[in-house]
This record gives structure tokens, sequence and C-alpha cells, in this order.
């Protein structure tokens, strides 16, 4: 699942794993301790979209699913560092992870954030990425 293959595709890039570490979390971020906040730098990613191709001969082994990556962090520059250095390890990734062959990775979107309610900046990038369905 693509769900599995990006984490552990920025999981084995040295410049994320140095800016967020293993802070790598599916759609929210994880409640802390009572009294403690949430470690930052930090990656959130979610699947927006997920579509399958057809031809004539039927649905086609191939899927572009669209997944917002959220980089925060408690100043705009940890924010924009964790979200710079998702975005190199991702675009243009060709390969495999996880059993899933990924063919293009491309950025569609990215847009800089205040989440006021915690004091967190964010920046959230949408990323296309065609894969195999595994």
């Amino acid at each position: 699942m693509i769900e599995q293959a990006v984490p552990a595709l920025l999981l084995a890039a040295t410049g994320v794993t140095s800016v967020v570490g293993n802070r790598i979390d599916p759609l929210v971020i994880p409640q802390a301790d009572p009294g403690k906040k949430p470690q930052m730098p930090r990656l959130v990613y979610q699947v927006i979209t997920r579509e399958r191709s057809k031809d004539r001969c039927g649905t086609v082994d191939l899927v572009r699913t669209s997944m917002q990556i959220d980089a925060y962090g408690k100043t705009y520059a940890q924010a924009k560092a964790a979200a710079a250095a998702c975005v190199a390890a991702l675009l243009d990734y060709r390969g495999t992870v996880s059993g899933v062959t990924i063919k293009d990775v491309a950025l569609s979107a990215e847009i800089d954030l205040m989440d006021p309610e915690p004091g967190l900046f964010r920046v959230s990038n949408t990323f296309e990425i065609w894969h195999t369905p595994r």
C-alpha cells in the first residue's frame, strides 16, 4: 500500500530523518502525555484521492494517488525545513518501496499555514504519486 511505502521512503531519506527523526504520522499528530506537547518538527500524511485508470481492456495496473503531507514546526523555519526535506526525498522519485512500484512523484500544491490554537506552523504539500496498486 502506498500508505506504507511513502513513510518508508521518507524514513530512508537521511535528509528527512535529520530534520524530523522518526516523527512521521498518519492523519493526525498523536496526543502527547498530559502536560506535554508533541515533539516537533514532524510530518503528517493522508491520502486525499486515489484514481485507477482504465483502458479498453479494463482497469490498468496503475494508480494515481494524491497524498497530502503536512510539515509541522514550533517555528516557521522548522516547518519549512521539514517540508523541504520531504520534497527533496519524494520529488521525481522512481523505484520500489515496500513492494509498491512508484513510477513518478510530482508536487502539485504547496501552502503555508498557521495553526493558532496549538501554536504551530504548517507547510502543506500535495503530491501526485503514480504507482502500482499493491
